[in-house]
């Protein structure tokens, strides 16, 4: 086993995919006669991964079809489920959403059958993980609901709770926010009834930090007032600090900073009545970046930490000057109209671009509710022209207030785990027809984030004469 693992591994990086191919089919006709189940299943494993790895889906799906079937020969339900789910993660990295469902399907079955709590917790997680990738967000959704379902079966607090932690983790990651605000409202019941402080609070914590990455903020705040709901009635001081410090780092994403700004009064009402001055740090830089300093202060002075200083403190500098803010930031905007309802938005920018891998690419329009109203496509960095303005004409109403944000062609945040990925949090706000009502605000980390896809996208980029000079 260990060898036709590594057999695997260094196949997976060939060049040659023919000769690659060769290789792996040889490997699984020689796991098919490991009678151990932990090494069969783990050199099944080795193979599947290293088919994902091959650039040949027709062949890869043709083998992974062989080791299913192998796989499904596995007498272990334990081993078996880790085969399945190894293929499955394959077939997922393929684009076949629904070959990989059906494949977790079983895996599921399988983990039912599981007696050890641990055990049968670390196939849930491992189901959940690769649930996580798949593309269908329906499908992937059905698949963590019944994942749900068996993990309620669970009899031990913590390796329910792990599974459980899973389970959210996967459901943040869907596109769609219905599909996975039902899964997260389950977790939660779910959670309510584990009766362990640390397990409890885990478990809510998880999923909480999923609620924070949904983009609906109806929906998001059912979850986290249930959930703030549940942690107030965590004895154990310590233990609902935990879960306090995951539901506000969960509001500061709302897209809504009102709705995120009253919710954040609530949390530290409970927070103050249990004494945890350390989720009063994690409030007070958030209503600083939103700009409730009164709000921000009382939080501060009742919740002192050196980080929540220095995260006010920098939120203060960048209020006054965007510059300091990393990635593009809109420093200016000038809206002049050419005919009616017609107006042309001069857009100062300042973005620290490097190439056509790392530029500014875009500037975009958005109404207050995060409606995508226009947006103009940057063709080239402006690396050696700093800030630099560029023009669009756009159909307006001239009493609508609008924002004006830039966008990013890699990601700006390296960890990627805050929402921000290739948007800032900044933007110009005002109305067209009031040209001197433009003012910076901050932005919630996930807002409107949806509508990077839509509208128009860049198709080509062309290097200034500088830096091909260079």
């Amino acid at each position: 086993s260990n060898a036709l693992r590594a057999i695997a591994g260094a196949t997976g990086q060939l060049e040659k995919a023919e000769v690659a191919v060769g290789v792996l089919e040889k490997a699984l006709t020689l796991a098919e006669s490991i009678d151990d189940p932990n090494s069969q299943s783990s050199a099944l494993s080795a193979i599947a991964e290293a088919y994902g790895q091959l650039e040949q889906d027709e062949v890869a799906v043709g083998v992974l079809e062989k080791a299913l079937t192998l796989a499904e020969s596995i007498d272990n339900p334990n081993s078996q489920s880790s085969a399945l789910i190894a293929i499955a993660w394959v077939y997922g990295q393929l684009e076949k959403a629904e070959e990989a469902a059906g494949i977790l399907e079983k895996a599921l079955t399988l983990a039912e059958s599981i007696d050890d709590p641990n055990s049968q917790s670390s196939a849930l997680r491992a189901i959940a993980g690769t649930t996580g990738q798949l593309e269908k967000a329906e499908v992937a959704a059905g698949i963590l609901e019944k994942a749900l379902t068996l993990a309620e079966s669970i009899n031990n607090p913590n390796s329910q709770s792990n599974a459980l932690s899973a389970i959210a983790g996967a459901t943040g990651q869907l596109e769609q926010d219905e599909e996975a605000v039902g899964v997260l409202e389950k977790a939660l019941t779910l959670a309510e009834s584990i009766d362990n402080p640390g397990s409890q609070s885990d478990a809510l914590s998880a999923i909480t930090r999923a609620t924070g990455q949904l983009e609906q903020d109806e929906e998001a705040v059912g979850v986290l007032e249930k959930a703030l709901t549940l942690a107030e009635s965590i004895d154990d001081p310590y233990w609902k600090s935990n879960a306090l410090r995951a539901i506000a780092w969960a509001t500061g994403q709302l897209g809504d900073i009102e709705t995120a700004l009253d919710l954040l009064i609530q949390i530290r009402r409970v927070a103050e009545q249990a004494g945890t001055s350390d989720v009063l740090s994690e409030i007070a830089p958030y209503q600083a970046l939103y700009g409730d300093w009164q709000a921000a202060l009382q939080s501060f002075s009742n919740g002192y930490s050196i980080y929540a200083l220095v995260q006010m403190l920098t939120y203060h500098a960048e209020s006054q000057k965007p510059q300091l803010i990393d990635g593009p930031v809109i420093l200016g905007v000038e809206a002049v109209e050419e005919v009616e309802g017609k107006y042309k938005l001069s857009v100062k920018i300042q973005s620290p671009d490097k190439s056509c891998s790392r530029y500014a690419d875009w500037w975009e329009v958005l109404s207050e509710e995060g409606e995508l109203l226009g947006r103009k496509i940057l063709d080239t960095p402006h690396e050696f022209e700093r800030p630099f303005t560029t023009e669009k004409t756009l159909s307006l109403d001239p009493k609508q207030t609008i924002l004006v944000r830039a966008h990013f062609s890699d990601d700006l945040d390296d960890n990627s785990n805050n929402g921000i990925d290739k948007y800032t949090t900044q933007a110009m706000k005002g109305k067209v027809g009031k040209p001197d009502s433009f003012e910076s605000i901050r932005l919630p980390a996930r807002f409107a984030i949806s509508v990077e896809k839509d509208g128009e996208q860049p198709t080509k980029c062309e290097e200034s004469e500088r830096t091909i000079k260079n």
